[in-house]
């Protein structure tokens, strides 16, 4: 029963982060022009678009894992976490945050090459620190996956044996 509670509570907030992302993703324009002009004096709509444009490309592999996430939650709720369902979406979420790599570093060095105010910004340090976060939540969602695809294995094995 609370287990059930836990997963209905969590697949709420996920609602409420996909909001957000959503309102957020929304409001980019907007708020990067307010950053922009109240941080540095700037009102170019030229790079306001080129960190629009790197903002929403980095947001598709995001929103695909939220997605992918829900999906895994909407199969806990169901009482059926061991399924090829859960394998699919945690594969989907490794594959998400890998490409996120790529993404966020092509991103960052179009930025730093392509306009004035990142050219003397230090990003090694942030692609770095992002890179190895996205690592490890691949690497993890590959071994959940696996260990999902196990544990479906043994349940259908059991279930055939009863």
């Amino acid at each position: 029963m609370n287990e059930h509670l836990t997963s209905k509570i969590l697949n709420i907030i996920l609602i409420l982060g996909i909001i957000l992302t959503f309102l957020l993703l929304l409001g980019t324009p907007l708020i990067t022009t307010a950053f922009l002009k109240s941080a540095f004096g700037i009102l170019n709509q030229n790079l306001i678009l080129k960190i629009s444009f790197c903002i929403y490309l980095c947001s598709i592999p995001y929103i695909m894992s939220l997605f992918s996430l829900k999906k895994i939650c909407t199969l806990v709720i169901k009482n059926t976490p061991f399924s090829t369902g859960s394998v699919k979406c945690l594969k989907t979420i490794a594959v998400c945050a890998f490409s996120e790599i790529l993404l966020i570093i092509f991103t960052s060095l179009f930025l730093k090459f392509n306009t004035n105010i990142f050219s003397n910004f230090l990003i090694t340090p942030i692609i770095l620190l992002i890179s190895l976060i996205c690592i490890l939540i691949g690497l993890l969602c590959l071994v959940f996956s696996e260990l999902f695809f196990n544990a479906k294995e043994i349940k259908e094995e059991n279930d055939q044996t009863i």
